[in-house]
């Protein structure tokens, strides 16, 4: 059942970003690099969780244009990071997906380039919306993006490559870089949602926050056990985290307590939830999504 919807909000996003892009007056090898990077068979999670946010706390259909803006930036930005995240210079991957990397498809510079563009395109998106919360959703998904946000959690993650496991601040520094590299940009999408509709406050603002900070390091720690146990044909991807000999939870901790990590951040969101003024359904959907995360293969 939320496998369906996955593909059915995926599939909305999908439509959303291709008529933003085929607005664009000029096409150029940038565009083209952007639009192939974009389509590369991407989950839509943030955007999704977006939606699904506002729709959860929406009274009426005032902000349904917003959304899509909103969808469509977090999105360029996710994907710019990815482009950046699979270069040379840093992970190094040659496959997203199944298909070659964007730097692999045209050549670095583009790759670098297209990245730039999908950044400043996103913002061109969040401009676009109408909502008395704008400037506050801009500056919230600016400075979880940041270099005190997801910038920092990729400088740690590369600069504690070949790490030394005997090293006591380890295990502090890996929740530090989950929280920056992959739960910054999950709370803003989730966060940025819920503020959207313009009918939340403070106290549920606050427990979504943490719902969010605990999926992002649940999102996180699966991808490092799937890395090493995923079946790489539905990954689409290599796996590099042993060969760049990075900081991990199983690298740390082992494969097996690295899942009990991942039940622990479970349970915690599910006691927020339970605490959330929201419907039972909304709170049933929730729960739906945490099991999902942990339980995913790819």
């Amino acid at each position: 059942m939320l496998k369906d919807f996955f593909k059915e909000k995926s599939s909305l996003v999908n439509v959303w970003i291709k008529d933003f892009l085929e607005k664009e007056p000029s096409k150029n090898i940038i565009h083209e690099a952007i639009t192939y990077s974009i389509f590369n068979g991407g989950k839509r999670l943030r955007p999704i969780l977006a939606k699904t946010f506002y729709d959860i706390y929406k009274k009426n259909n005032l902000f349904d244009d917003d959304i899509k803006f909103l969808a469509i930036g977090l999105e360029f930005i996710h994907t710019y990071s990815l482009i950046h995240d699979d270069l040379p210079s840093m992970d190094n991957d040659d496959y997203r997906r199944g298909n070659l990397t964007c730097h692999k498809k045209y050549n670095e510079a583009i790759a670098i380039l297209a990245g730039d563009a999908l950044l400043t395109e996103a913002f061109i998106c969040f401009s676009k919306m109408k909502s008395i919360n704008t400037l506050k959703i801009i500056n919230l998904i600016s400075s979880r993006i940041g270099f005190l946000g997801m910038i920092k959690g990729q400088a740690l993650d590369i600069l504690n490559e070949k790490f030394s496991p005997n090293n006591k601040k380890n295990k502090f520094l890996l929740k530090t870089i989950h929280a920056r590299k992959t739960s910054d940009l999950l709370l803003a999408s989730i966060v940025s949602g819920a503020m959207l509709s313009n009918n939340i406050d403070e106290k549920n603002i606050i427990l979504i926050k943490k719902y969010a900070i605990n999926l992002g390091h649940m999102f996180q720690i699966t991808d490092d056990i799937l890395d090493i146990i995923g079946d790489k044909k539905l990954l689409g991807k290599k796996g590099s985290d042993l060969e760049n000999q990075k900081l991990t939870y199983p690298s740390i901790y082992g494969l097996e307590k690295s899942k009990i990590f991942v039940s622990k951040y479970k349970k915690n969101s599910q006691n927020l939830v339970n605490k959330m003024d929201i419907n039972l359904e909304c709170k049933n959907f929730l729960y739906k999504l945490l099991d999902y995360i942990e339980n995913r293969t790819y």
